[in-house]
């Protein structure tokens, strides 16, 4: 996927500065939603500029189509988020707070003056009546005081039982599991019971030197390998088979993909830019039906196709397309088809889709109805004439290769940030937005998501279907996750990668996830455990030594895995350098 700023992918949300807030009496009539009255809650804008809670322009746009205010027509899909009056209420809110605790303080302070007038006025036996009134008073709270705190102390103490009560009855049932587990392997391999009671010493002097440094990974993510361990058995009782040889053989494959690989070398680089030390960001690389070739695009508006075979083989760093076709605008996205051999797709920043003769270099088609830049653009792998482009306007365009007017359009409240067909149903379509969700629609019914996808926290930047199952979405809130499409819910978060502002690329391929980072490095998770699994840093070459310093200045703009070769990635970052990455196993 491209390389973009997130500022750019969300609506201007910039922060209203203090001074521009209108006096008190004025600020509250801004703030306040003209249906319910009260203070704004998700603002939502019309283009007839008025302003409502998101909640309360829906209910009202379910059996009317004009805006409440002025009466000009409205249907859901106008209403744009207004990032600046939802700013404006948190000022407003945080204001009436401050406003809230002067005001007690001041309360308190005069009730106090008041009293200490009329106590001026008391005789000395009054005042000694007074004085014996309050010691009682003073002598009764702490006495209420000193039972509040034995009863805070005595519901402490209580939940702290519980609480340890409750980890010895689950560490005794993980030991339960772990002991019917061990038993389960030894039945199953007489040798394991022969090695019981010196088994680490037998082990130790068998195993290859492979073995061990897989063994050390297992040791060094001992915890998170832990948790899946007993995730599987938590799935496998909910299933009531209980079957521990099924989640046995599930956790074995887990344990050996996770620990199969120890690094990723660097098999070929790839120097892309023509002027060293320039933004030369690469913010699409994609294979071809054959893996024969790659397609590079970014900046420096120049689609440039390389024979893949020849990058790996050859000893140089610099490698001269076979073609190369200029753009009149920086591109944002590139996709292959993946049956129309040279049909090649480019979406740029004037909002325009491009269909290329990627052997001819050719322009085949423009298509231009796009208002806004468009960041991501999408060939079906089940219908070849079919794509969808995705764009800052708010839209998902479906388009055929046969003709120059789109197909359909699927109107979004917020900018598009990507965009995906399902791998083997036609009438699918999953894309990623800045409003922070993922939207699964039905091309055949576009009036209404099939699925809303929650739970990120900004905007969701690059989609890819790791099969025909789950999806893995990527966002600037520095996570990956990975949904389950069919229930609409979230089985894995990825953390470990830095990525809050530019988009820094995903990729999948059966087993692993690949996505950049912010600190110039790639990493690389596998599917079942939500911490990287392999990390490669981009690091930068002095030109005239050619010694490699380490370089965070720059971020990985681009991923992308080789469909025919599994374990080779090709990685690009925003200085223009690429390199083919091979995930080697542990020596």
């Amino acid at each position: 996927m491209s390389t973009k700023s997130s500022n750019q992918t969300s609506s201007q949300s910039s922060e209203l500065p203090q001074a521009s807030c209108p006096a008190y009496s004025t600020e509250e009539k801004l703030v306040e939603c003209p249906i319910c009255f009260t203070t704004l809650k998700d603002s939502f804008v019309t283009p007839c500029q008025h302003t409502f809670c998101y909640e309360c322009i829906s209910k009202h746009l379910e059996t009317k189509s004009t805006c409440p205010s002025c009466g000009s027509y409205l249907v859901m899909s106008l209403l744009k988020p207004n990032y600046e009056v939802d700013e404006a209420v948190r000022i407003y809110e945080e204001r009436k707070r401050k406003k809230r605790t002067r005001s007690n303080s001041y309360s308190i302070a005069a009730d106090l003056q008041q009293l200490m007038s009329q106590v001026d006025n008391l005789s000395a036996e009054e005042l000694s009546a007074l004085i014996e009134d309050l010691k009682g008073k003073k002598e009764q709270r702490e006495r209420t005081e000193r039972r509040e705190d034995q009863f805070l102390l005595y519901e402490f103490l209580q939940q702290a039982i519980s609480k340890k009560e409750t980890t010895i009855q689950r560490l005794q049932e993980e030991l339960e599991v772990l002991l019917q587990s061990r038993s389960y392997l030894e039945f199953e391999s007489p040798l394991l019971r022969q090695w019981k009671d010196n088994w680490l010493e037998e082990h130790m002097h068998s195993s290859s030197s492979l073995h061990m440094n897989r063994r050390q990974r297992i040791v060094e993510h001992f915890d998170y390998l832990e948790e899946r361990f007993y995730s599987l058995h938590s799935q496998e009782r909910k299933s009531e088979s209980n079957c521990i040889g099924v989640v046995l053989n599930t956790f074995r494959e887990d344990l050996y993909k996770f620990s199969k690989y120890s690094g990723l070398h660097c098999k070929a680089i790839l120097k892309h830019a023509e002027i060293p030390n320039i933004s030369n960001i690469i913010s699409s690389i994609e294979f071809d039906r054959d893996s024969e070739y790659i397609a590079t695009a970014g900046v420096t508006k120049r689609i440039r196709i390389f024979e893949f075979g020849n990058i790996l083989e050859s000893v140089l760093d610099t490698h001269y397309p076979v073609k190369e076709m200029v753009s009149p605008t920086k591109l944002s996205c590139l996709s292959w088809n993946s049956y129309i051999h040279n049909h090649l797709l480019s979406s740029d920043y004037e909002g325009v889709v491009t269909l290329w003769d990627a052997i001819t270099g050719q322009t085949l088609s423009e298509f231009e109805e796009h208002e806004k830049r468009i960041w991501c653009v999408d060939f079906s792998k089940v219908e070849p004439t079919r794509f969808a482009s995705a764009s800052d306007d708010g839209k998902v365009k479906i388009w055929s290769s046969l003709q120059l007017n789109s197909v359909s359009t699927i109107e979004n409240r917020a900018n598009v940030c990507c965009v995906q067909f399902h791998p083997t149903v036609e009438h699918l379509i999953c894309f990623g937005s800045a409003d922070h969700q993922v939207y699964m629609y039905d091309l055949r019914q576009t009036k209404q998501a099939l699925q809303v996808l929650r739970g990120h926290r900004k905007a969701v930047s690059s989609i890819k279907f790791l099969n025909d199952f789950h999806l893995v979405s990527a966002s600037t809130d520095n996570t990956l996750k990975l949904w389950n499409v069919s229930q609409s819910t979230v089985q894995r978060t990825f953390q470990g990668h830095q990525n809050e502002k530019n988009f820094v690329g995903l990729s999948t391929n059966e087993e692993y996830i690949a996505c950049g980072s912010e600190n110039n490095a790639v990493y690389v998770y596998y599917k079942e455990i939500s911490i990287p699994m392999l990390l490669y840093q981009m690091n930068s070459e002095n030109p005239l030594t050619g010694e490699e310093t380490r370089d965070t200045t720059h971020f990985v703009s681009s991923v992308c895995w080789c469909p025919k070769r599994t374990q080779l990635i090709v990685v690009a970052n925003s200085q223009g350098t690429i390199k083919v990455l091979e995930m080697i196993p542990g020596s």
